[in-house]
């Protein structure tokens, strides 16, 4: 019920804040490689996404965050404490995704409750900041399937480490399997790492409009590739 709750009662999800920044949080780094696939690792690939990311949203008016710039190692509680300085923020964590070969395509988290059948959010508090976290996680991933065409593996909630402790929206997402081939294919490609990138900035901007709030002119999505 908690998923659906921005969705049947989208007056949750209103934040009169204006929506400036985006912390891009580039998965694993240094020797935290995260999952190895079939045509490299995925922390190699998490940080050209970002940065890239990086690129169409300060073209398109955004100020944005790095909790990473290069191959190094940050911690879960650096990265919370780098998100928690911006409160005009979202936090987007990208990462590939590693199982069994047969699974593929694009799936996006968002930090489950502890209890999970709390249904009622109040207007402010950790509810109503994991509604806003719904919001942006089904505008950035319903973005994605229709620029991608990858299989849809959904809005998913889960208590992830990276994501608890965090005072803004945040969503973490998996633009694919290293592990799959025809996902893997995908994943070393540098044009859909690009298109990738181009998805997930006009979902924030599709976010952004949702929350009544005056979206960039610019299309974050077509700025030119690399």
């Amino acid at each position: 019920m908690w998923l659906l709750e921005p969705v049947i009662r989208p007056r949750r999800s209103a934040d009169p804040q204006p929506l400036t920044t985006v912390v891009i949080d580039a998965g694993h780094g240094g020797e935290d490689h995260g999952a190895e696939g079939l045509r490299g690792m995925e922390s190699l690939y998490t940080l050209d996404t970002a940065r890239v990311l990086k690129e169409k949203l300060e073209a398109a008016g955004w100020t944005v965050i790095m909790t990473r710039t290069k191959d190094d190692f940050v911690t879960r509680p650096e990265r919370i404490i780098i998100a928690n300085q911006h409160p005009d923020a979202v936090f987007l964590s990208i990462h590939y995704n590693a199982f069994t070969p047969e699974k593929q395509g694009l799936e996006t988290f968002v930090l489950k409750p502890a209890t999970a059948n709390q249904a009622e959010a109040p207007e402010d508090g950790p509810e109503a900041l994991r509604t806003r976290s719904v919001s942006l996680a089904t505008a950035i991933h319903a973005n994605c399937l229709h620029r991608l065409e990858m299989k849809d593996r959904g809005v998913q909630g889960a208590r992830l480490d990276v994501l608890a402790g965090i005072h803004i929206p945040g969503i973490l997402i998996e633009g694919g399997f290293l592990t799959n081939v025809e996902d893997a294919a995908r994943i070393a490609d540098p044009n859909y790492r690009d298109k990738f990138a181009g998805a997930i900035a006009q979902g924030l901007e599709n976010y952004r409009r949702a929350l009544g709030q005056k979206p960039n002119v610019r299309d974050p999505a077509r700025q030119p590739p690399r």
